[in-house]
């Protein structure tokens, strides 16, 4: 795979495997375009989170659907977009992950982090598309609050 284009683009199977290699991709991707250590962490982990919930919860890790992962970079600004073949789902319906009930659950924390972490989350297509956008000019502004 050609990690110095400007663009990353993967569709693979709803498994755990597609999740490394998609991890792996993106780790490789970021290290070639030399994103600073804070940009590049916040992309690893915010695909890695974003790629897992859609096999999850999207395609019901149904190895007969594929999920698709894309990135991009936009100026000062990578931008990715997540796509499953799932139902969708309204996020706003999703439950807090800091109410007390909520606190102790080993799930639940994925959107969570993509609404801290990123500067910019969007749900299309009935919430089968994911967009985010991170800056690549230092600390998120909404992860430095």
């Amino acid at each position: 795979m050609d990690y110095s284009a400007d663009t990353l683009a993967i569709s693979a199977p709803s498994t755990e495997e597609s999740v490394e290699a998609v991890v792996a991709a993106a780790q490789a991707w970021a290290e070639a375009h030399a994103l600073e250590d804070e940009a590049a962490y916040r992309f690893v982990l915010l695909a890695s989170e974003a790629v897992t919930n859609a096999i999850i919860h999207g395609n019901r890790n149904d190895p007969s659907k594929t999920v698709r992962f894309s990135a991009a970079l936009k100026g000062d600004r990578l931008e990715m977009t997540i796509e499953d073949e799932g139902e969708g789902f309204e996020w706003s319906r999703a439950p807090d992950p800091l109410a007390p009930e909520n606190l102790l659950l080993d799930h639940g924390r994925g959107m969570f982090l993509l609404h801290t972490m990123a500067e910019s989350v969007a749900y299309e297509e009935g919430g089968r598309r994911l967009r985010i956008g991170i800056s690549l000019q230092g600390p998120s502004a909404t992860a430095a609050s």
